[in-house]
């Protein structure tokens, strides 16, 4: 049971790529329902609790609990009033057309913030999933997912234990525009989901943990992210072979490559307890676990990829010994990332992107681009075995917040939150000591919205929770402000 925030629709797991584009005509072999119910409370022996949370362009959190019954079918879950998306004004994101001023009413900003908040139940291993989207964008360039799929062991010749359905859950940092990130969104498991399938197949049963296995289930994730992405930058190309092509099919061929995304995936196998995350960009996730001592330790998943990290900084170099000022001030051509889907201006040989500019699409080029590709969607991929009877949580975020919040933090956020629910939340926890907002304007805004004084502890979502924080806890006056106040475009500098 594939859930995602979607109304009905149908979801190619064998098909063609399902490309984001003004016309949104997707091809489909696999129908997934539609769910919007809100889970049930449930107890369970052993949980894992993701909990994803985009920051930046705007907000997504999930909360997951586990030993819901499996199913053979894969299945999307959506809310349709989180997913209107396109070119026109009546198409606009509904949280969109809510963004004006509200000055004095307290009561608006929940109603802000519990707009695009969910809950659902997992899969198994999975006990909750909470979400939180709030927009800032006039069209939403952040996308996410969650769900599920068939394992790919299912298919093992001599199986005899019940292999249990894998567990997925996505966040999708877009930049220029959200036709890559709604691209991820739709294809990536599938496309992964079914690659595995093929290859786990040939695998004997007795092989299965073998550390050649491991490394087999993670080069095909590689393999499968690289495919979707050839897949994007492929339909700008079919543009521009074909000179009979409608112009304004040509147009939304070549926008869906122009625009580029970040991709952080996880994958929860129930059956061997493996979590796996796989990391394009600068999107984060999270771990937290508690220690011998009790307390509960913020534990990296993956690595931000940016033109500051040294690893990414040399492999670039190794790959472009000739272009030494290829990165500067933290960014690889002017582009945080070094890695991300999508993105032709930094991919495409420098002559089909004249071309491309020549006769469809009058973009600005990047300079000093001499010997791309510079951006790969290669992920890195780590593997963390999540132990039968603990309650770790994961949290997944696109770098706003991790720039905003630190790890420890967030995780300190989370585990304040799961106290109050398990005393049986009646009473909110209120700050210690507001700092007032002139207090904080006199010391710069910068790093300032997230204030341990100022933490707050009042939402049944823990993904409300953490966002809430994030934009200045208990007080009301500066969340409003940077929630609400601040419109798009000035809004993407504070959220």
């Amino acid at each position: 049971m594939l859930r995602q925030y979607l109304p009905r629709r149908s979801l190619s797991s064998a098909g063609p790529i399902r490309l984001a584009s003004a016309r949104r005509q997707f091809h489909s072999t696999r129908h997934w329902r539609a769910d919007t119910t809100r889970p049930q409370s449930t107890q369970s022996q052993s949980r894992l609790w993701p909990w994803l949370a985009s920051f930046g362009i705007g907000y997504i959190a999930q909360d997951i609990y586990t030993d819901f019954p499996s199913s053979n079918n894969a299945a999307v879950h959506g809310q349709s009033e989180l997913r209107q998306r396109g070119v026109t004004n009546e198409n606009l994101d509904p949280e969109d057309k809510e963004l004006q001023v509200y000055v004095g009413l307290s009561g608006k900003l929940n109603d802000k913030l519990g707009k695009g908040e969910a809950s659902y139940p997992g899969g198994p291993g999975i006990e909750r999933f909470d979400v939180l989207r709030l927009a800032s964008n006039q069209f939403v360039e952040d996308d996410f997912m969650h769900g599920t799929f068939p394992s790919p062991w299912s298919g093992l010749g001599n199986s005899s234990a019940k292999e249990q359905d894998w567990s997925a859950f996505g966040v999708f940092d877009g930049h220029l525009g959200w036709q890559v990130s709604e691209t991820l969104h739709h294809s990536l498991v599938p496309f992964v989901s079914k690659r595995l399938a093929r290859v786990c197949s040939g695998v004997l049963p007795n092989q299965r943990g073998s550390e050649r296995s491991l490394q087999m289930v993670d080069s095909t994730i590689q393999n499968a992210f690289l495919d979707l992405d050839a897949a994007i930058l492929r339909a700008g190309l079919t543009a521009l072979a074909d000179p009979d092509m409608p112009y304004d099919q040509a147009v939304a061929r070549v926008m869906i490559g122009y625009s580029g995304s970040c991709a952080l995936l996880s994958l929860f196998d129930p059956s061997t307890r493996l979590l796996r995350v796989a990391c394009v960009g600068d999107s984060r996730a999270v771990l937290g676990r508690k220690s011998p001592d009790g307390k509960v330790e913020a534990i990296p998943l993956s690595v931000d990829q940016t033109g500051s990290n040294e690893e990414e900084i040399a492999r670039l170099h190794r790959e472009h010994p000739s272009e030494p000022e290829m990165v500067k001030g933290g960014r690889v051509l002017g582009i945080m990332v070094s890695r991300a889907f999508g993105d032709w201006l930094w991919k495409w040989p420098v002559a089909t992107q004249e071309e491309a500019k020549k006769r469809i699409f009058p973009a600005r080029l990047r300079d000093n681009v001499k010997t791309p590709p510079y951006l790969t969607a290669e992920p890195v991929i780590t593997t963390t075995e999540i132990p039968r009877g603990s309650q770790d949580f994961v949290i997944m975020a696109s770098d706003g917040f991790w720039d905003i919040v630190s790890n420890d933090k967030a995780v300190e956020l989370v585990q304040k939150w799961r106290s109050w629910k398990d005393s049986g939340a009646k009473e909110p926890i209120m700050p210690s000591n507001i700092l007032p907002y002139c207090d904080v304007l006199k010391q710069g805004l910068d790093d300032k919205l997230f204030r341990d004084e100022n933490v707050i502890v009042k939402d049944d979502n823990v993904a409300t929770h953490l966002v809430r924080n994030a934009l200045g806890g208990g007080d009301e006056e500066l969340v409003r402000a940077m929630s609400m106040s601040f419109l798009p475009p000035q809004s993407r500098e504070v959220r």
